[in-house]
Parts: C-alpha cells; sequence; structure tokens
C-alpha cells in the first residue's frame, strides 16, 4: 500500500522528463547521484517514506540523503550547503535564498470528539476559548496564530507547549485541547482520531521548496518534486475524516 497515493503521478512525472531530452540525458550519464533532503518532522514521518519509495523507482539511480529538522534547522543547513533543498512552512523570505511553493494551504482548527460543541467552521475568537496546545515561538505556525491574537486583542491559553506536530496531534486525540494545523497537514492528522474545522477569516501558509540561489535544480529534484506537489494537493482539502 506505501506509496500507491503517488503511483497515478508517476507516469506524468517521466513524461515531464521525456519532455526535456537534454535534462533526461544529463541525468542518464551522469551515473548514481545523490540528492540531500530536508523536510519538517511531520511530512518526514508521514509523507516521505511512500515518497521516498515512489521516487526511487522512478529514479533508481539517485541516492537520497534525509534531514528531518526544524524549518530554522533547515533554513541554515541550504545556507550552508548541507542541503540540496528543504522542504517546509518557512516563514520569511531571506536574501540568498529561492523558494517555490509546493502546496498552499490555510490554518486549520484540529480537535477530538469531546470538543463536541466545534462545529466544521469556527471564527478565530471561538479558536481562542478553547485550550490550545501550542507550538513553540519558533514555529511559523505559533507565529501566525500569535499575530492572530494579537489582533484581536485576545490571549493564547496554552496548558502544554511542544516542539513537534505529531505531539501536539497526540495530545489533542487525547482531549488535552485543541490544535492549529496548516491544511497540508492532513495526511499526518488521518492517522489520529481528531476531526478539523475551517477557521474564518482564512489565514493562509504555504509549503515551500527552498534552495540557495544561484543552485541548479536537478531533473531528479524537479521530478520528486512533481510528485509531493500531486500528494500534498491530494490532502488540501479542509474536512478531515
Amino acid at each position: 500500500m506505501a506509496g500507491r497515493e503517488f503511483l497515478h503521478v508517476a507516469e506524468r512525472v517521466v513524461q515531464m522528463l521525456h519532455d526535456s531530452a537534454s535534462q533526461l540525458q544529463q541525468l542518464e550519464t551522469s551515473g548514481l547521484s545523490r540528492l540531500r533532503l530536508g523536510f519538517t518532522p511531520l511530512l518526514a514521518a508521514n509523507v516521505v517514506p511512500a515518497l521516498f519509495e515512489t521516487f526511487q523507482r522512478l529514479f533508481p539511480m539517485v541516492q537520497l540523503d534525509l534531514v528531518d529538522a526544524s524549518p530554522a534547522e533547515l533554513l541554515e543547513q541550504v545556507e550552508t550547503d548541507k542541503l540540496d533543498a528543504a522542504f517546509g512552512a518557512f516563514a520569511q523570505k531571506r536574501s540568498g535564498l529561492v523558494q517555490i511553493q509546493v502546496a498552499p494551504a490555510a490554518l486549520m482548527l484540529v480537535h477530538s470528539d469531546q470538543f463536541s460543541a466545534i462545529g466544521e467552521r469556527i471564527g478565530w475568537p471561538e479558536v481562542f476559548d478553547y485550550p490550545l496546545i501550542a507550538m513553540t515561538q519558533r514555529s511559523p505556525i505559533q507565529q501566525l496564530m500569535a499575530a492572530k491574537a494579537r489582533e484581536l486583542g485576545v490571549e493564547i491559553r496554552s496548558p502544554l507547549v511542544v516542539n513537534q506536530l505529531d505531539t501536539a496531534l497526540g495530545l489533542v486525540e487525547k482531549g488535552f485541547g485543541v490544535a492549529v494545523f496548516p491544511s497540508f497537514a492532513q495526511a499526518a492528522w488521518r492517522r489520529y482520531r481528531v476531526r478539523s474545522s475551517e477557521i474564518y477569516p482564512a489565514v493562509s501558509v504555504g509549503y515551500f521548496r527552498l534552495m540557495k540561489s544561484g543552485k541548479e535544480v536537478s531533473p531528479a529534484l524537479e521530478g520528486l518534486t512533481e510528485l509531493l506537489m500531486d500528494c500534498m494537493h491530494e490532502h488540501k482539502a479542509p474536512n478531515a475524516a
């Protein structure tokens, strides 16, 4: 079953490369190559294994190295050339780096059935009425949520502050509170017994590929990015099961 969600786009990715004969020839003649990639932990745990499995079928000559780390750590490793590319919800653009959007998304509220009063849609003022499982201030998601709280002139009630979104999901599932997640993380939260609600007005957040300026995008990296884009678009729907 692993990787099946990517198979329907595999042929399109291969066709994309064949449409660029020079890029394909470059890949075939370069022999075994390596991609050093970074992902934020939530998708590294829940999406990357199937993504890499499908990618290796298309590009068996490419060796993949993986770093799972926070956006700040990934950004630093791209800047110092320890990574060829990093994928994550990076809060701000930085000089000397180029980012493309892999998936547009919006912030959503994730909660357990214990919070039965929460419907399919909820306004930001009501979000802050609930106990929130918060991320540390280094998290781009937490920064967006804090900005919205300041705009509304309210305080965030956070009984628990954690470093990883997977930890927040586990706590939400057990009813310790609710949490704000980007909608592209649906691939992860569907593994838990939780529900999601659209928050209005919408607050946009993107998932990006980050590279150092001037660095060439290899056909292998382009193919992996295409596979990831298709997967993320499949999971951008606002309502979780």
